[in-house]
């Protein structure tokens, strides 16, 4: 079964067990014969499709509100403005109904359904990684709240985000130190795409770039993740040399220096694989030239960076 949601692992160097954020992959349909952790897999993947629709639902319909209860018998319940016995998400729920040893799609505002054993066998919901899900599409619904509650542990968290993605990668950085405290963000539209980047630097070394296509995780390798480090590489070397923070004669920042502590949201919504690299050198341009100081700071990490790539290594050795 494939669809346009995905369920989420933690980052496996996030030393944060709540962090949100987590390149994922599509697992398999559900089909009998799995081993335990594939129809895991499985039957998370399905209940993320349901949270999307669950969204879609809500929001078409004007609210502001959706929740998930895991029940102490091993069901869910998900809830919402707009919820029917003929929306989307209880079709989804009614299309897989061979998975489900019960459904209810009849209940005012909600759903409910139960997996069946005898397709998952003992493979269990794992209330942490469907908060993690809701949590992700609060994050990019800033208009809703999302309440997650598992009775077996008799605890509630809610998610609500007014600020979206900046909020998103403020919480990716919430464990780091960020060098400048405005996140950049912009919005633009293409023909067939819309894009929606928001981006902060740290002090650390490591990049943490997540990059959304049509709602699913895409791979951190993949062609847009690849469009967004060029823009940015881009945009890094051409207003460096603008400013004179680098001679023109010398060489250009490479994605490795300006990606040096990136922690990055980008969402794009396509008809087609449209690239979206020209969106971002234009409205990334724009930020930096509207806010130089947040630049200057941003700009000198990337300089520093590739001075310590590029120093000899004699020298190196020399300041040890």
């Amino acid at each position: 079964m494939g669809g346009p949601h995905h369920c989420l692992v933690t980052e496996p160097d996030e030393p944060d067990p709540d962090v949100v954020v987590a390149r994922s992959e599509e697992p398999q349909a559900a089909v009998a014969g799995g081993g335990p952790s594939s129809m895991a897999d499985d039957l998370h993947f399905l209940i993320g499709i349901l949270l999307g629709e669950v969204v879609s639902e809500v929001t078409g319909a004007g609210g502001a509100d959706f929740g998930i209860t895991l029940s102490a018998d091993g069901g869910v319940q998900l809830r919402g403005e707009g919820l029917s016995a003929g929306g989307a998400c209880a079709l989804e729920v009614a299309a897989a109904q061979g998975l489900w040893s019960r459904f209810d799609v009849g209940a005012a505002d909600a759903v409910r359904f139960w997996p069946d054993p005898a397709i998952f066998g003992t493979a269990a919901i794992d209330g942490d990684v469907v908060t993690r899900r809701a949590q992700e599409l609060a994050f990019f619904n800033p208009s809703l709240t999302a309440n997650v509650t598992d009775e077996s542990s008799a605890k509630t968290r809610t998610f609500h985000y007014p600020g979206g993605l900046v909020d998103f990668v403020k919480f990716i950085n919430r464990i780091r130190t960020p060098i400048h405290p405005i996140a950049a963000h912009f919005h633009a539209a293409a023909a067939k795409s819309t894009v929606e980047v928001a981006l902060q630097w740290n002090a650390g070394y490591a990049e943490s770039l997540y990059v959304y296509v049509n709602g699913a995780s895409a791979d951190g390798s993949g062609p847009h993740a690849e469009d967004v480090r060029t823009a940015l590489a881009t945009v890094a070397s051409r207003y460096a040399k603008k400013r004179r923070l680098l001679r023109v004669t010398e060489p250009d920042l490479l994605v490795e220096d300006i990606c040096e502590g990136l922690a990055a949201v980008v969402s794009v919504q396509t008809t087609d694989r449209q690239p979206v690299e020209d969106i971002v050198v234009e409205h990334l341009t724009d930020w930096f030239e509207a806010n130089p100081t947040e630049a200057r700071i941003i700009l000198d990490k990337a300089i520093s960076s590739s001075d310590a790539r590029t120093m000899p290594r004699s020298s190196r050795c020399g300041m040890a």
